[in-house]
C-alpha cells in the first residue's frame, strides 16, 4: 500500500510542477511569444524524462534498485542548492510589490 501512495504522491507532484507555470504565462509573457516559451518549456519538461528514465534504469541495473531510490530522493531534496547563491531567491517580477532584502547579492 506504501508504494501506491507515493507513486500518488508522486503523480500529484508533478501536476503541481507542469501545470504551475501556466498562470504565469497569461499574465507576464506576451502573445506574440506565448506559444514559443510554451513549447520551450514542454520541450525540456517532457523530453528530459525519457532521458532521466533510461539513466535510473542504468543505474538501479548497476547498483541496485533501493540505492538508486535513495540517490534519486537524496539528488531531488538537494537539487535545489546550487540556485541559493544566485540571484534567483530575491527576484520580483517586475510590477509587484515585494521588497528585496539589503543582503540580497547584486546582479
Amino acid at each position: 500500500m506504501t508504494a501506491i501512495a507515493s507513486a500518488r504522491a508522486v503523480g500529484a507532484g508533478q501536476c503541481g510542477i507542469c501545470g504551475r507555470p501556466v498562470g504565469a504565462y497569461g499574465r507576464h509573457i506576451p502573445d506574440e511569444v506565448r506559444a514559443r516559451v510554451t513549447g520551450a518549456f514542454q520541450a525540456v519538461n517532457y523530453g528530459t524524462r525519457p532521458l532521466g528514465a533510461l539513466a535510473a534504469g542504468g543505474l538501479a541495473t548497476l547498483i541496485g534498485l533501493r540505492p538508486t531510490l535513495w540517490l534519486t530522493a537524496g539528488g531531488a531534496t538537494l537539487g535545489f542548492l546550487w540556485l541559493l547563491p544566485s540571484p534567483l531567491p530575491w527576484f520580483r517580477m517586475p510590477g509587484t510589490s515585494a521588497a528585496i532584502p539589503a543582503s540580497a547579492p547584486s546582479s
